[in-house]
């Protein structure tokens, strides 16, 4: 009788036993858990408050560019307004420049030119100061200054030459020769820096003792031309 109710507690006993054990073990998984799930999830928070605030510096930053870009093109567009008013006040009082400058062609070809003969250079296409006559072929020098001339003689395909000069007032400072050949046409440029004084007068002819045999060209291809223009 004893040893039955002995025998039933034992296997009590040994179930209380096992039960314990398994309790001690999820005690102790528990124990390792909470820990690591803590941990994780401070982490969690502390990447959700980081980015968070990274986001929060990046648009306040995003913000302040785009304030300093408006305020540099405000800045800009009243500097550029200021400019265009002070470029407008200046053009507006600047004394117009006294430069003269002028540039002239013969119209038409010369046929027959002749000694000691002024070649005029009938049309001018620039004239600063209208210092040139297309008449009369003559340069007058408005101010006394140092200037530049250049003349170009284009002639017929002959075998002859024509001898030009260029003239102050009545003294020759410069010559040139334009050959002439059955088969070309030729041009030769002459180029003087001369000082001038006021009323001075500068223009070209052909030579006064050498015989003129060609004719003087001038077409819209082959141009003989004059100019000048005041360096000082």
């Amino acid at each position: 009788m004893y040893e039955n109710e002995i025998r039933k507690l034992k296997l009590t006993i040994e179930d209380l036993q096992k039960s314990n054990h398994l309790l001690i073990e999820k005690v102790s998984a528990l124990e390792t858990e909470i820990p690591r799930k803590t941990t994780e999830l401070l982490t969690t928070k502390a990447g959700c408050s980081t980015t968070s605030m990274e986001d929060q510096e990046r648009q306040d930053e995003k913000t302040i560019q785009e304030s300093d870009v408006k305020e540099h093109t405000v800045h800009c567009q009243e500097e550029g307004a200021k400019l265009r008013r002070l470029l407008i006040d200046t053009s507006a009082n600047l004394p117009i420049p006294k430069g003269t400058a002028f540039y002239a062609y013969m119209n038409a070809s010369e046929l027959h030119p002749g000694q000691h003969q002024t070649i005029i250079f009938d049309v001018d296409v620039t004239n600063a100061n209208r210092a040139y006559n297309k008449h009369s072929g003559l340069f007058t020098a408005s101010d006394a200054g140092m200037f530049v001339f250049s003349w170009t003689i284009a002639s017929f395909s002959a075998n002859y030459d024509i001898y030009t000069e260029m003239v102050v007032n009545s003294n020759p400072i410069g010559s040139i020769i334009t050959s002439g050949e059955p088969c070309c046409y030729f041009t030769s440029t002459g180029i003087n820096v001369v000082y001038l004084n006021q009323g001075d007068v500068v223009y070209i002819r052909t030579h006064p003792k050498f015989g003129i045999g060609n004719r003087i060209l001038s077409l819209p291809g082959v141009r003989s031309t004059f100019s000048g223009w005041q360096i000082a």
